[in-house]
């Protein structure tokens, strides 16, 4: 506990048994902030090695997307150029006030993603 960890154990159901012995030795623990996300923590009826059961758990309200993630020396970087000019060569570069800079830098931006995706 004084490093932020907690047992996330529930009940006190075996998880060791023999033939002449049950305990609770086997234990879980998980840091605060992840045991928030563990639920249905339980001691199943099926046994993992010779004397011991499974514990079982579910883990919720994780984001699991996966992120991508682009390696730049596999970019076909002369198509990223050629996607990226056809897109700004609509813009104008031509700009008398703070609105046209704002309009201008949208449109670049806009222009990058494109050409990326």
């Amino acid at each position: 506990m004084a490093n932020g960890l907690d047992n996330m154990n529930r009940g006190n159901k075996p998880t060791f048994l023999t033939y002449n012995r049950q305990e609770v030795i086997d234990i879980m623990i998980a840091t605060v902030y992840a045991g928030n996300f563990i639920r249905d923590w339980h001691v199943t009826e099926e046994v993992s090695c010779p004397d011991h059961r499974y514990i079982r758990f579910t883990v919720t309200g994780i984001d699991r997307s996966v992120e991508v993630y682009r390696n730049p020396r596999r970019t076909d970087w002369e198509s990223f150029r050629t996607d990226l000019l056809g897109c700004l060569c609509d813009m104008t570069d031509k700009m008398s006030n703070f609105t046209d800079l704002e309009t201008a830098a949208k449109q670049f931006q806009d222009a990058i993603v494109f050409a990326y995706n």
